[in-house]
């Protein structure tokens, strides 16, 4: 019996092959002109193949935005023609909170930063360091952060807040 990773890649490869072999057999067989609308449909239908076969790589709020962008995509195209118009006027409004949403999501990262360059300036103690740690980096990577912490503050001589500035200076783990 094959393995899940064995039954994912077969999923995958039969989704390319199956885009290349429209592209081959239908696109290229079109006059120039056509070729755009015939290379954007193969293209769609591959992306929703994939999102289809790997919605469990993406958390729920992605897939709904990943949705809302196809939405829009099948109305610029008129692919949209056979929904009734509550449903077009719907997933309008749904694209319109979500481009709104920017203004607001990028004023809470201005905060959040301005909260942890004032975290990190106040710095003072190891206690202080850790709870920068567990505040503001992943959750999953906190044990590898604190080694590292401990590592540069105590081979390196360095106080608590160079020790975090080196380890915000570190490449991502």
């Amino acid at each position: 019996m094959a393995t899940y990773e064995e039954r994912r890649d077969k999923r995958f490869y039969e989704a390319t092959i199956t885009a290349l072999k429209d592209i081959h057999e239908r696109a290229l067989q079109l006059p120039q002109a056509e070729r755009y609308a015939a290379a954007y449909g193969i293209l769609r239908g591959y992306f929703e193949s994939l999102l289809t076969n790997f919605a469990g790589a993406f958390g729920e709020q992605q897939l709904a935005e990943i949705r809302i962008v196809l939405d829009q995509l099948q109305a610029c195209t008129g692919e949209d023609y056979h929904l009734d118009e509550a449903t077009r006027a719907k997933r309008n409004q749904l694209a319109q909170q979500l481009r709104e949403s920017e203004d607001s999501i990028s004023q809470d990262w201005k905060a959040i930063e301005a909260q942890a360059k004032t975290d990190l300036e106040n710095i003072q103690t190891d206690q202080d360091a850790y709870t920068f740690i567990d505040k503001y980096l992943l959750k999953e990577l906190r044990h590898n952060y604190r080694e590292i912490y401990r590592s540069d503050r105590n081979e390196m001589g360095r106080t608590p807040r160079q020790a975090i500035g080196s380890l915000l200076s570190l490449p991502p783990l």
